[in-house]
């Protein structure tokens, strides 16, 4: 069904180039996502603070420290993408503020440009990945819109802005669009998700649906992985 898969085909492409087993990428590859995303941290701290070793100690707190509830670290020492997406959202805070803080003279240089197109990879990214890390980035980008108010409201930055922003979006859900278009139907879970969202009454009967849908699959995967067991 529809679904943003960017997260799935990055394992398939990673398993289907360079040959590693895709129980073992989904056994390791949590390890590169945690790296990157505080890779990525240490970027947008060193944006925002003016010590040059305060984003160091930042980011050093932030791996020490135990500030939330369990599961919000357990979940990284999985291979997710939830999480995964998680190494996009920062990146489009990061570009945002970045083009805000152009004075406006500057806009039309080639540098503002490729801000703008780093901005829109990332945040399509995050739509192509998972829809909660659009979320964090969208309320994050409205923060900063309202942080730079006076800039987003004049003409020249909100009409690059918005336009960006339409173009970023038109990249991750054209796909998933045409794909809906020509009769592949909603995955369940987004299924599941647009019922929430507008109250539908079916909720707990779509859910078992899925659920009994999800189990003959694992059934079926099963019989496959024992069969080629056996005859490997």
């Amino acid at each position: 069904g529809v679904y943003p898969f960017g997260f799935h085909c990055m394992i398939y492409y990673l398993h289907t180039v360079f040959g590693v087993d895709t129980y073992v990428i989904l056994c390791e590859f949590f390890f590169v996502q945690v790296i990157y995303l505080h890779a990525v941290l240490l970027v947008m701290l060193k944006l925002l603070c003016k010590t040059k070793y305060l984003p160091y100690i930042g980011v050093f707190a932030y791996i020490v420290g135990d500030f939330w509830s369990g599961q919000t670290y357990s979940r990284f020492y999985s291979t997710l993408p939830q999480e995964y997406g998680m190494i996009f959202v920062i990146p489009s805070v990061y570009f945002l503020i970045r083009f805000f803080q152009i004075h406006k003279e500057n806009l039309k240089d080639r540098e503002t440009r490729r801000i703008l197109q780093c901005f829109a990879m990332a945040f399509s990214l995050t739509l192509a990945i998972h829809f909660y890390g659009t979320m964090i980035a969208g309320l994050c980008c409205i923060g900063i819109a309202v942080g730079f108010c006076t800039r987003f409201l004049n003409k020249e930055y909100f009409r690059r802005i918005m336009l960006t922003g339409i173009i970023s979006v038109f990249l991750a859900v054209l796909p998933m669009g045409i794909a809906f278009a020509g009769g592949t139907p909603l995955q369940g879970s987004l299924g599941w998700g647009l019922s929430v969202i507008n109250g539908d009454s079916s909720d707990t009967e779509d859910t078992s649906e899925n659920e009994a849908a999800q189990k003959q699959a694992m059934e079926e995967m099963a019989a496959r992985l024992i069969e080629n067991t056996q005859n490997s």
